[in-house]
């Protein structure tokens, strides 16, 4: 199964997929990428590059949280 979206989220272009593949009849991958286009040129570059660690330390806090409840069913 896979799914494509897409947000404009605070006007940055954001884009990614999901994808289950099977590995066997009880267990799948899940796949997440995304895709950001961040606004305002240098200035949006520079201020995610400041903003790197939270950001990555949120979505690791996020994956993590998600893989216990998908353990979990």
């Amino acid at each position: 199964f896979k799914c494509d979206w897409s947000s404009d989220v605070c006007s940055s272009g954001l884009t990614g997929s999901m994808i289950f593949e099977p590995i066997d009849n009880h267990a799948c991958r899940f796949i997440r990428t995304e895709q950001l286009e961040l606004p305002l040129g240098l200035l949006g570059r520079f201020g995610f590059a400041l903003l790197k660690p939270l950001f990555v330390a949120a979505v690791r806090a996020s994956l993590t949280k998600f893989a216990r409840a998908a353990e979990a069913l």
